[in-house]
């Protein structure tokens, strides 16, 4: 039995001294793939677009606090809990927030606002991809979508981020977001009290 497990230990060391002798005799192809592949990478990095990514942050008020951003929006959710309707358990007012923010209505106002249908079809074409046309809201909507990533950190931020290929238009999308957050969450709050 020893001597089957001493032959086997072997075998493998032969078998691995053979694969070591096939890469050592194919080392200048080998050689000449990876130098290949390393120069058409750098070469393929300088020729890319800069992509370049804006962050928002947003920290929501402690729910029971009553800040007048959000007590309409609680007074809703506490009338929405009465009525049966589910709502979020854990931090009503964040959740609100991002559900808010990643809300059709915000999508569409952002792309009316910057004329994102035009914006992201000369951005295609100037880059030469073939695409769908932009022709609808529904569309650019989806464009958006893509670009943009709405997370809660660990400590409970609100991260609004969006990726563009010019830095100042990332920025604009992102404080857009908040902005017309801002607006609806006000004009909800502002229906609740003036009902309540």
């Amino acid at each position: 039995m020893i001597e089957q497990a001493n032959q086997k230990q072997e075998d493998d060391s032969i078998n691995l001294l053979e694969y070591w002798y096939v890469i050592w005799k194919r080392k200048i192809l080998i050689g000449i793939i990876f130098g290949g592949s390393v120069v058409l990478a750098f070469i393929l990095c300088l020729l890319s677009d800069k992509i370049y990514e804006s962050n928002t942050s947003l920290v929501s008020p402690e729910s029971g606090v009553g800040s007048s951003l959000l007590s309409g929006l609680g007074a809703t959710a506490g009338l929405a809990s009465i009525a049966g309707i589910s709502t979020p358990s854990v931090s009503p007012n964040r959740d609100l927030l991002v559900g808010v923010l990643k809300s059709r209505t915000i999508q569409e106002k952002i792309v009316n606002q910057f004329n994102l249908i035009n914006y992201y079809h000369k951005k295609k074409i100037a880059n030469l991809i073939p695409f769908k046309q932009l022709e609808y809201v529904e569309d650019a909507v989806k464009y958006l979508q893509d670009v943009t990533n709405i997370e809660v950190s660990e400590e409970g931020v609100i991260v609004v981020t969006v990726k563009d290929k010019t830095p100042h238009m990332a920025a604009d999308i992102a404080n857009a977001y908040v902005e017309n957050m801002g607006q609806i969450v006000s004009e909800l709050g502002t229906g609740a009290a003036g009902r309540q």
